[in-house]
């Protein structure tokens, strides 16, 4: 029983942390589709 807990544990985390990684590449993504459409126009 302990070790479903912490499998579960580890999948909620790496499930974090993947959502976090995807932000991050939105957010660059973002930042330089911003910085490409200012520097058309």
């Amino acid at each position: 029983m302990e070790q479903v807990r912490f499998w579960s544990n580890c999948y909620q985390y790496r499930v974090f942390s993947f959502q976090e990684v995807l932000d991050w590449r939105f957010l660059i993504l973002g930042v330089f589709l911003l910085v490409s459409f200012v520097n058309c126009t």
